[in-house]
């Protein structure tokens, strides 16, 4: 079974938010052309429908996972994030449209970036629009036990200080994941991410995911997951749930929502991510 997609998390240093998130891009009505957005669509269909394998994602839970896109294949997982989260004792309400792109250098190794514009409105009804710090990663899946059918891999990233100073953290930040999964049936998986974040005002915090996914059927997948971090200071604990739609082997569709236990935060996400298959080099 294929492990279920992950959601983009927000790399910031004063979010509550998940570290990875998605997305709203705003659009007033009369300057979308529909036969133009089918015509898109459809030519992805197309495009995506002659497969070798089945994409992976990593997304929409929280849970990164330990596998690569494959050598000299391009992914793009997008999606849309509507949420709110306390910030400095204050409910900011949050739009992101966020995407993150994955190239196969290797079987084993894959090139990330992640970006994203976010659109925030405080207490105060001041609204801040605009992208925020680009996001650069890498992953590598580190071992493949068949025997016991998991998968191991870490995954790094920075922030680079790029966005306006209200969407910016200001300075590099670091963010790395040790990812696991096991394949408990041919239904059913668990994964797990346990992490270690360096932020802006020289504080460490210590992520960690874990994630039960259900096969359905061959194109329906649902999944479970508790997420949150940790410092000397504070333990947080938040959950999430949602569901993954295979319309082929490269092209699927994502919904979800996740709820905070001990603090307050919340969202609903749709996405969409496409695989687009490169040249095995062999």
């Amino acid at each position: 079974m294929r492990r279920l997609l992950y959601l983009p998390l927000i790399y910031k240093s004063n979010r509550k938010l998940p570290p990875k998130l998605a997305i709203k891009y705003s659009l007033h009505q009369d300057q979308i052309d529909l036969s133009n957005v089918l015509l898109f669509f459809a030519l992805i269909f197309i495009i995506s429908s002659q497969s070798l394998a089945q994409i992976v994602t990593d997304r929409p839970d929280q849970s990164e996972g330990p596998t690569s896109v494959g050598q000299n294949n391009f992914q793009i997982e997008s999606g849309w994030l509507n949420g709110d989260f306390l910030d400095d004792d204050a409910t900011v309400d949050i739009i992101q449209f966020a995407s993150l792109f994955r190239f196969g250098l290797t079987d084993r190794i894959e090139l990330r970036i992640i970006n994203q514009w976010e659109h925030l409105t405080t207490e105060e009804n001041l609204k801040i629009s605009g992208i925020s710090d680009l996001v650069l990663g890498m992953k590598i899946h580190l071992f493949s036990l068949e025997n016991i059918g998991t998968d191991i891999g870490v995954v790094t990233h920075i922030s680079v200080p790029s966005a306006k100073m209200e969407l910016s953290a200001g300075k590099l930040q670091s963010f790395n994941r040790l990812a696991v999964s096991h394949n408990i049936n041919s239904d059913l998986s668990v994964s797990y991410n346990l992490g270690i974040d360096y932020l802006v005002g020289n504080r460490w915090v210590f992520p960690y995911t874990l994630t039960c996914a259900k096969a359905i059927n061959e194109w329906f997948n649902i999944y479970l997951e508790a997420f949150g971090q940790f410092n000397q200071h504070h333990v947080g604990l938040n959950t999430d749930a949602g569901f993954t739609f295979l319309l082929n082997d490269n092209l699927q569709f994502d919904f979800s929502f996740g709820l905070g236990l001990s603090e307050v935060m919340n969202y609903t996400a749709l996405g969409i991510s496409w695989k687009i298959e490169g040249n095995s080099g062999e």
